[in-house]
């Protein structure tokens, strides 16, 4: 696997022309992820056109967790969208996120644990252990 296919860019910003432009100057960037901040300022289905648009791979970083039923439908419309790799949240159960790799097309999908922002106590706080041992658990 070469660097180019190792790195992907975050387009943390809530500006259509600034993301697409960050893409353009970046040509030789395969992937790009898209979050919550792009896809709620212009829509997902716009973001995902700006990556997909260009030729680009997407990674769609929206942490998805909620009941199966849902999370089938929201990751059967991030695949449709373009999204070759999409984020759900370990913490919506393994019926959610059977649910997910079910409906998920040929995207891939990617389990977040324990959030990157969280510190022990936050850890300990919300799920009554220690990072680590969330990490496994999930």
């Amino acid at each position: 696997m070469d660097a180019a296919s190792r790195i992907i860019v975050s387009l943390d910003m809530s500006d259509a022309v600034r993301a697409e432009a960050k893409i353009s100057e970046l040509a030789c960037a395969r992937w790009f992820k898209t979050g919550l901040e792009l896809m709620n300022a212009i829509g997902a289905p716009c973001a995902a056109k700006l990556v997909v648009g260009q030729e680009r791979l997407l990674m769609l970083d929206g942490k998805f967790a909620d009941i199966p039923n849902t999370m089938a439908g929201a990751v059967r419309a991030a695949a449709s969208h373009g999204a070759d790799m999409l984020t759900i949240h370990a913490s919506a159960g393994p019926k959610s996120i059977r649910a997910a790799v079910e409906n998920r097309g040929s995207a891939k999908i990617l389990g977040v644990t324990v959030l990157t922002s969280m510190d022990v106590e936050d850890c300990v706080s919300v799920f009554g252990v220690f990072p680590e041992e969330a990490v496994e658990k999930f």
